[in-house]
């Protein structure tokens, strides 16, 4: 699997790199729903055991809190800097299997980095929503959707059992 380009920059500049067939840990598509905690940024100490650990595709799908398809609603700034509450029509629930039909997704705002293109309303997408509050939302429209669902489904088959690793982890920071 071809990691993006972006996920890639972002990665290196958390200090972690992506393993053959690589999760989108940093780059990752990321819904948060209104009830989530914020996670603290990592220590120094914990980003150095991090540091050229990368993520397996199941990994990267049992350390994701949503993963759906839809459409972009409207895009407004968080309650924080740097973040955005973004509100997102679901098509179809990847995982969990079933949810609501809109969601808000507090987001990292993906200009604060430049890494990622920004959100927009209108945009059709998959999305896979990281634990950690400190890691961007993964989002893959047009061809890139239609490439990514193939391992998103084939790494949810393959996750049963598997943990999430404590660098990916909310509350292990």
């Amino acid at each position: 699997m071809d990691v993006p380009d972006s996920a890639v920059q972002a990665g290196r500049r958390r200090g972690r790199r992506f393993r053959g067939g690589g999760a989108l840990t940093a780059g990752v598509l990321a819904f948060r729903t209104d009830s989530q905690r914020s996670s603290p940024r990592p220590s120094a100490e914990q980003a150095e055991k991090a540091a050229g650990k990368g993520q397996s595709r199941e990994e990267w799908v049992v350390c994701a809190t949503t993963i759906a398809v839809g459409d972009v609603v409207a895009v407004q700034p968080g309650a924080e800097r740097g973040r955005l509450s973004v509100t997102f029509s679901v098509r179809e629930w990847i995982k969990p299997a079933h949810g609501a039909q809109r969601i808000r997704i507090d987001a990292v705002d993906p200009r604060t980095d430049g890494v990622q293109d920004p959100w927009e309303v209108g945009q059709h997408l998959l999305v896979v929503v990281p634990q950690r509050r400190d890691e961007a939302v993964s989002t893959f429209s047009g061809r890139r959707l239609a490439e990514f669902r193939p391992h998103v489904e084939k790494g949810l088959l393959g996750a049963e059992g598997t943990p999430c690793p404590s660098p990916w982890r909310a509350g292990d920071q």
